[in-house]
């Protein structure tokens, strides 16, 4: 028999489903009424702020085993200048990591991307085969990490969280620079990197012709360009939401400007931090970045910043738009409220009159005049035109 406290779990984590399916329906519903392109990052999952419970009391640098895991994955490209080779691994092992290794011990480069970082195991074959110093292990099991930059001796560890615009996802990319290879550590397949794996096939493009350095700019480029790519999406989605608050705002729109603003934060954690990462990686006093690629870098960096302001701008911009929706309700109310006090100014005397010859006393002369009810009527239409001329003379109407 469950315990209360598992009883209270499991209806916390029931409720919040359901609060999160709510929001994602009324988004859906926004979407549907003022064609807003809402499906960027509102999964029902997205959260904000991960748990570290789980990781209380283990020691640095310990991995955490998953066993409903799937098994990872690595595409392995190893290219010079005037050949390139592609292939795939379908399972990490000892034996498979090192032979990864010494392929990327030989001549050229060897680009080495892993999916399913998940998987204990095989980050374990590859840490040891590589030398990856144990929190770089750790780190890449816990795809929780904010984008950064750390050295280990020979090795950069680059993390970077890569947004989606097609299917919604943002998940973290992490990049093990070494002499001769670049790792690259996914939570699941599926990236915006195919042009880079375009321009490796092509023969006798500049990509061939670079070091590692160079494949981890030209991947930085990529996920910089992709955030991009959202960031306008999410801009379109501002200016769209503008129009409908000064059409006709309603609880719809409300839960639209609430999703975006929550699409905006979810990307804005994404690029912000990553400003610093491409900042610190061109500055870095290591022989692993060649003083040619750094000024590759540094236009990134440059391009990081705009995302990052646009990203501002729209948050400020969507902060005026929520002022803008609450001055037209309220705007709207008042409207309303006008109306009806309109009526009820009409309506006063006429009501006064009603009452006051609909009392049964006797002794009332006017009840017995043979004309009383006309001449009464036409009173009554005389007050209500002299009220609302009033009005409009005063321009309250």
């Amino acid at each position: 028999m469950a315990s209360p406290r598992t009883k209270l779990k499991s209806a916390t984590l029931k409720k919040a489903a359901r609060t999160r399916a709510e929001a994602r329906t009324v988004l859906d519903e926004a979407e549907r009424l003022l064609g807003l392109p809402f499906k960027l990052l509102g999964r029902p999952g997205t959260r904000l702020v991960e748990s570290q419970n789980r990781n209380a009391g283990r020691p640095a640098g310990t991995l955490v085993e998953h066993p409903d895991a799937e098994p990872a994955r690595a595409e392995v490209r190893h290219f010079t200048a005037d050949w390139a080779e592609a292939k795939t691994v379908g399972q990490i092992g000892t034996p498979e990591a090192l032979a990864l290794r010494r392929l990327a011990s030989g001549e050229g480069t060897t680009w080495i991307n892993v999916d399913s970082v998940r998987d204990a195991k095989a980050i374990r074959a590859l840490g040891e085969a590589f030398g990856l110093h144990p929190l770089v292990q750790e780190d890449l099991g816990h795809t929780n990490q904010r984008p950064k930059l750390e050295v280990y001796g020979e090795q950069a560890f680059v993390v970077t969280r890569m947004v989606l615009p097609e299917t919604g996802t943002v998940e973290q990319v992490a990049f093990v620079l070494g002499p001769g290879y670049l790792l690259s550590f996914q939570e699941a397949a599926g990236d915006v990197f195919d042009p880079v794996r375009q321009r490796i096939e092509t023969e006798g493009s500049r990509l061939r012709g670079e070091g590692e350095d160079y494949l981890l700019y030209a991947l930085l480029d990529l996920i910089v360009d992709a955030a991009f790519a959202t960031v306008e999406k999410l801009g379109d989605a501002t200016e769209a939401l503008e129009e409908a608050v000064l059409g006709t705002p309603g609880p719809t729109v409300r839960g639209a400007i609430a999703g975006l603003r929550r699409e905006i934060l979810v990307v804005r954690r994404a690029v912000w931090p990553l400003r610093e990462v491409v900042a610190s990686l061109a500055r870095a006093e290591s022989d692993l970045v060649t003083d040619k690629t750094r000024l590759f870098l540094r236009d990134v960096q440059d391009h990081v910043v705009q995302a990052a302001d646009a990203l501002e701008s729209l948050r400020d911009v969507l902060a005026g738009v929520s002022d803008l929706y609450l001055s037209a309700v309220s705007a709207r109310q008042n409207e309303v409220m006008k109306a009806l006090t309109v009526i009820g100014a009409v309506f006063l005397p006429i009501t006064f009159l009603t009452g006051l010859y609909g009392m049964n006393f006797e002794n009332m002369p006017e009840l017995a005049m043979p004309h009383a009810y006309p001449i009464f009527l036409v009173v009554l239409a005389v007050i209500s035109l002299g009220t609302l001329l009033v009005f409009r003379t005063k321009r309250w109407l």
